[in-house]
Protein backbone atom coordinates (compact mmCIF):
# COMPACT_ATOMS: atom_id res chain seq x y z
CA UNK A 1 0.00 0.00 0.00
CA UNK A 2 2.83 2.31 0.78
CA UNK A 3 4.93 1.83 -2.35
CA UNK A 4 1.46 2.68 -4.70
CA UNK A 5 1.09 6.07 -2.80
CA UNK A 6 4.97 6.85 -3.38
CA UNK A 7 4.12 5.42 -6.98
CA UNK A 8 0.80 7.82 -7.54
CA UNK A 9 2.56 10.75 -5.49
CA UNK A 10 5.70 10.35 -7.56
CA UNK A 11 3.23 10.96 -10.53
CA UNK A 12 1.44 13.38 -9.24
CA UNK A 13 4.30 15.57 -8.37
CA UNK A 14 6.09 14.87 -11.61
CA UNK A 15 2.64 16.09 -13.88
CA UNK A 16 2.59 19.17 -10.97
CA UNK A 17 6.12 20.09 -12.12
CA UNK A 18 5.45 19.22 -16.09
CA UNK A 19 2.56 22.15 -15.94
CA UNK A 20 4.34 24.43 -13.94
CA UNK A 21 6.99 24.81 -16.62
CA UNK A 22 6.88 27.32 -19.20
CA UNK A 23 5.16 26.03 -22.51
CA UNK A 24 8.03 27.58 -24.98
CA UNK A 25 10.41 25.94 -22.86
CA UNK A 26 9.06 22.78 -23.11
CA UNK A 27 10.30 19.81 -25.73
CA UNK A 28 7.86 17.88 -27.70
CA UNK A 29 8.00 14.89 -25.48
CA UNK A 30 6.86 17.10 -22.49
CA UNK A 31 4.40 18.79 -24.08
CA UNK A 32 3.12 15.37 -25.33
CA UNK A 33 3.30 14.16 -22.08
CA UNK A 34 0.95 17.18 -20.89
CA UNK A 35 -1.65 17.08 -23.89
CA UNK A 36 -1.98 13.18 -22.77
CA UNK A 37 -2.44 14.32 -19.09
CA UNK A 38 -4.87 16.52 -20.00
CA UNK A 39 -6.98 14.55 -22.25
CA UNK A 40 -7.10 11.75 -19.33
CA UNK A 41 -8.24 14.01 -17.23
CA UNK A 42 -10.88 15.51 -19.19
CA UNK A 43 -12.40 12.46 -20.17
CA UNK A 44 -12.56 11.36 -16.48
CA UNK A 45 -14.04 14.42 -14.95
CA UNK A 46 -11.04 15.48 -13.23
CA UNK A 47 -12.04 19.79 -14.53
CA UNK A 48 -10.75 21.35 -11.49
CA UNK A 49 -6.92 21.43 -12.35
CA UNK A 50 -8.07 21.77 -15.94
CA UNK A 51 -9.79 25.08 -15.22
CA UNK A 52 -7.15 26.54 -13.05
CA UNK A 53 -4.66 26.63 -16.01
CA UNK A 54 -6.45 28.14 -18.03
CA UNK A 55 -4.87 31.80 -19.24
CA UNK A 56 -7.97 34.45 -19.30
CA UNK A 57 -8.81 33.98 -22.54
CA UNK A 58 -9.92 30.50 -22.20
CA UNK A 59 -11.18 31.45 -19.13
CA UNK A 60 -13.68 34.21 -20.62
CA UNK A 61 -14.77 31.35 -22.97
CA UNK A 62 -15.16 28.51 -20.21
CA UNK A 63 -15.21 30.14 -16.80
CA UNK A 64 -15.89 27.00 -14.63
CA UNK A 65 -16.00 23.67 -14.07
CA UNK A 66 -19.59 23.68 -14.71
CA UNK A 67 -19.23 25.22 -18.31
CA UNK A 68 -16.06 22.75 -19.31
CA UNK A 69 -18.23 19.73 -17.91
CA UNK A 70 -21.05 20.35 -20.26
CA UNK A 71 -18.32 20.38 -22.83
CA UNK A 72 -17.39 16.81 -21.92
CA UNK A 73 -20.79 15.51 -21.37
CA UNK A 74 -21.85 16.81 -24.79
CA UNK A 75 -18.97 15.07 -26.69
CA UNK A 76 -18.60 12.28 -24.44
CA UNK A 77 -22.76 11.87 -25.19
CA UNK A 78 -22.14 12.35 -28.73
CA UNK A 79 -19.19 10.29 -29.62
CA UNK A 80 -18.77 7.82 -27.05
CA UNK A 81 -15.30 7.36 -25.58
CA UNK A 82 -12.30 7.36 -27.31
CA UNK A 83 -11.32 4.13 -28.84
CA UNK A 84 -8.45 4.60 -31.08
CA UNK A 85 -5.27 6.69 -31.21
CA UNK A 86 -4.19 7.63 -34.51
CA UNK A 87 -1.61 9.87 -34.26
CA UNK A 88 -0.24 12.50 -32.42
CA UNK A 89 2.00 15.84 -33.18
CA UNK A 90 3.25 18.94 -31.80
CA UNK A 91 4.01 21.88 -33.70
CA UNK A 92 4.02 25.74 -32.67
CA UNK A 93 2.85 28.73 -33.81
CA UNK A 94 3.98 32.28 -32.67
CA UNK A 95 3.75 32.18 -28.81
CA UNK A 96 2.23 28.98 -28.33
CA UNK A 97 2.83 25.26 -28.78
CA UNK A 98 0.20 22.92 -29.62
CA UNK A 99 -0.55 19.45 -29.10
CA UNK A 100 -2.72 17.79 -31.90
CA UNK A 101 -3.97 14.27 -30.90
CA UNK A 102 -5.91 12.73 -33.64
CA UNK A 103 -8.56 9.99 -32.43
CA UNK A 104 -11.48 7.85 -32.81
CA UNK A 105 -14.37 7.57 -30.63
CA UNK A 106 -16.64 4.68 -30.19
CA UNK A 107 -19.95 5.76 -31.88
CA UNK A 108 -18.01 8.03 -34.76
CA UNK A 109 -15.45 5.44 -35.72
CA UNK A 110 -15.78 6.70 -39.22
CA UNK A 111 -15.10 10.05 -38.74
CA UNK A 112 -12.10 10.71 -36.84
CA UNK A 113 -11.40 13.81 -34.40
CA UNK A 114 -8.46 16.36 -33.42
CA UNK A 115 -8.58 16.70 -29.54
CA UNK A 116 -6.37 19.99 -29.06
CA UNK A 117 -4.59 21.78 -26.68
CA UNK A 118 -3.03 25.01 -27.01
CA UNK A 119 -0.72 26.45 -24.25
CA UNK A 120 0.96 30.08 -23.89
CA UNK A 121 4.18 31.30 -23.43
CA UNK A 122 3.63 31.06 -19.55
CA UNK A 123 2.58 27.16 -19.99
CA UNK A 124 -1.07 27.98 -19.49
CA UNK A 125 -4.02 26.61 -21.35
CA UNK A 126 -4.44 29.17 -24.05
CA UNK A 127 -6.92 26.77 -27.00
CA UNK A 128 -8.61 23.63 -25.97
CA UNK A 129 -10.97 21.96 -28.84
CA UNK A 130 -12.23 18.89 -30.07
CA UNK A 131 -13.36 18.71 -33.74
CA UNK A 132 -12.96 17.05 -36.98
CA UNK A 133 -10.01 16.03 -38.54
CA UNK A 134 -9.18 18.86 -41.18
CA UNK A 135 -7.90 17.11 -44.04
CA UNK A 136 -7.54 13.24 -44.84
CA UNK A 137 -3.87 12.35 -44.10
CA UNK A 138 -4.71 10.48 -40.88
CA UNK A 139 -6.98 7.60 -42.33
Amino acid sequence: MIRRSTALLAVLLAIGTLWALPALAQDDAEITERGQALTTAFYAGELDEIVEGFDDQMREMIPDVAALEGFRDQILGTFGDESEVLGEEVHDIPGHRIYRRTVRFENTPENPMDVIWGFDEEGRISGFSVQPVQGTDTE
